[in-house]
């Protein structure tokens, strides 16, 4: 069925009039339908709409006990929350979504949902009381989306532009191995940084040689002298 955003109530009808999506008994085709619905609320501004049938599928999820579903109806009321302003609530069911993924990896659910979740995310960041852990998951779900190179990367890779150092780098480090080389030049071991940035050991390896081989340096205090030379640590 194809549907213009202004004909979302109109879709609500459809919905509501075919017996097999009616009930407390969601089948797969009830969860697609009603979590598209939403999104065709929130993109016509039918915020509390949006909002009342993201809370009964969270409700209804619980009920099920679908961790992935009731996760999805907890963003997707933090970026309505989000739209319209109140950042609070938006934090808080964000939270309650991240505690729900965090001890399962839950990661595609929040990539998938893409630029309209990144704002609250990144937001969240600067929340107090937000949990050591969740803080980290967050950080990590941000270094995964497909964002712009950051502020920080841009800085470090300009001064290196205007200073005219390029010799001994062979290319840009990207925001992961900018990431990877803080934590290196702190002393953290390879198993501490893996574990602190959510990253399997091959990954991390393969990072770390990238590392090595663009400073052109082969031992770690070479890596930190190279990457303050460069501006990349102070």
């Amino acid at each position: 069925m194809q549907a213009e955003i202004g004909d979302s109530v109109r879709i609500a009808q459809w919905i509501e009039n075919i017996p097999a999506l009616k009930g407390a008994d969601y089948g797969l085709m009830q969860w697609m339908i009603k979590f598209s619905l939403i999104r065709l609320l929130k993109a016509s501004q039918r915020f509390e709409e949006a909002l009342t049938l993201a809370v009964d599928l969270e409700t209804a999820a619980a009920a099920a006990k679908s961790v992935a579903r009731q996760i999805e109806a907890l963003m997707l009321q933090a970026e309505t929350h989000w739209q319209v302003g109140r950042k609070e609530l938006a934090f808080s069911c964000l939270s309650q979504s991240l505690n729900l993924a965090e001890p399962r990896g839950y990661v595609r659910l929040f990539l998938d949902e893409g630029p309209a979740l990144q704002p609250a995310l990144t937001a969240m960041q600067l929340w107090p009381g937000l949990p050591l852990g969740i803080k980290l998951f967050t950080a990590r779900l941000l270094a995964d989306f497909p964002v712009p190179v950051n502020a920080s990367t841009q800085q470090a890779n300009s001064s290196i532009q205007k200073s005219g150092s390029t010799q001994g780098l062979n290319e840009s480090l990207s925001d992961r191995e900018l990431e990877v080389l803080r934590l290196l030049a702190q002393g953290l071991t390879l198993a501490e940084i893996a574990k602190q940035l959510y990253l399997s050991t091959n990954t991390l390896k393969a990072h770390t040689q990238n590392i090595y081989s663009k400073l052109d340096v082969h031992s770690r205090v070479d890596l930190v002298n190279k990457a303050r030379e460069f501006g990349f640590i102070s």
